[in-house]
């Protein structure tokens, strides 16, 4: 018998470590179609037709949807004056079936990132508010990679940066997981907690163990000098940003 045609038997130990792989590529191609989906969800006009039709009804339903519209389109000036002619109007309304409110849908693009303000600086805004997979406002900026909305939302004191999701995730991991590395850096720079996870979860927190699985080597290099010294990373990154004095270009120091 030739050698060449005898293959030997996978252990034990192989055959679950490529099952464990096959299924990490399924779950990764999975999660990337539905993350693509919903982009060309928030991006179409068809996303207006739906929302008018799963709004909860209620008296201000036509302005409303009228100012999701100037919200999916960045107007921030129309947006101003919609809600000059109806200061009352309800700025928490979520989607029925989604749970997604108008700060929701404003971190889903940046270029709707100037209407942001005007939403956060409704004096009853809740910038934390969840869809129904428990995701937050600043959580769908970082998914979706979005830094200028990012950026704005980080402002806010009141946002909870580290909040996770219903199954787990948490904004760094996703930001880390796709990449975003101006996110990242804008997240340090503002002065704001990072946590970076649980390490060996990659699959739910460890942002820098999920960025390494995804090949995103910047990101990994980033967040292990700020694991090893977060003062010194912070300064050096605030540097490369230009933002210097006591004022930064678009985060304060209390």
């Amino acid at each position: 018998m030739e050698k060449g045609g005898v293959f030997p038997f996978p252990s034990r130990r192989f055959i679950s470590l490529a099952t464990e792989q096959v299924f990490y590529f399924l779950e990764t191609n999975r999660r990337e179609k539905k993350r693509t989906e919903e982009k060309k969800l928030f991006s179409t006009t068809s996303f207006l037709s739906f929302s008018f039709l799963s709004f909860s009804t209620h008296t201000g339903l036509v302005s409303s949807v009228i100012m999701l519209d100037a919200v999916k389109s960045g107007d921030a000036k129309k947006l101003a004056e919609m809600m000059r002619q109806d200061p009352g109007f309800k700025v928490n309304m979520a989607l029925v079936g989604s749970g997604n409110t108008f700060l929701h849908s404003a971190c889903c693009g940046s270029h709707r990132s100037a209407v942001i303000p005007l939403l956060l600086a409704h004096p009853d805004i809740d910038v934390n508010a969840k869809d129904t997979s428990g995701q937050t406002p600043f959580y769908y900026a970082c998914y979706y990679g979005n830094t200028s909305c990012a950026r704005e939302m980080l402002k806010d004191s009141r946002v909870k940066v580290n909040e996770p999701s219903n199954d787990g995730w948490t904004p760094l991991y996703h930001a880390a997981r796709y990449g975003s590395l101006d996110i990242i850096k804008v997240w340090i720079a503002s002065g704001r907690e990072m946590d970076l996870g649980t390490p060996g979860d990659v699959d739910k927190t460890d942002a820098i163990g999920v960025a390494k699985k995804n090949g995103k080597t910047e990101v990994v290099s980033l967040l292990e000098r700020f694991k090893s010294d977060a003062a010194k990373t912070r300064s050096e990154v605030r540097k490369e940003l230009g933002i210097t004095g006591q004022y930064y270009l678009f985060f304060s120091i209390d």
